[in-house]
């Protein structure tokens, strides 16, 4: 259950860490991928603990996840706890179509709760 919903959000790219598009199942990587800005490799590494692949950086994918998340409405928003501070999660699914959008802010991204949460 998400800690909450927005209509269109408007997440600003630098405070992108990567997206990820696939099906609905789980977000493993087995059913869809995930994509880096190129600014964000070395930070992507030290979350995740592994290297960021050169063919895992995608300017042009992030910019289309992030176009299309701007367009939908009731997209799920969970706050993530980690070590380098907090960070959103921003996903999307149809599961008639199978389809699932996901962004993940950078820890520390600012971002306003919205307020009785």
């Amino acid at each position: 259950m998400a800690e909450w919903r927005e209509n269109k959000p408007a997440i600003k790219r630098e405070n992108v860490l990567m997206v990820y598009t696939g099906k609905c199942a789980c977000m493993c990587g087995c059913s869809g991928k995930y994509r880096y800005p190129k600014a964000c490799a070395e930070l992507g590494k030290a979350q995740r603990g592994y290297e960021v692949k050169p063919e895992e950086i995608n300017e042009a994918q992030v910019t289309r996840v992030l176009k299309t998340l701007a367009t939908l409405d009731n997209v799920e928003v969970f706050e993530i706890y980690g070590k380098a501070g907090d960070s959103l999660y921003y996903g999307w699914e149809d599961r008639e179509a199978n389809k699932r959008i996901a962004v993940y802010t950078k820890p520390g991204a600012s971002y306003t709760k919205p307020e009785g949460l």
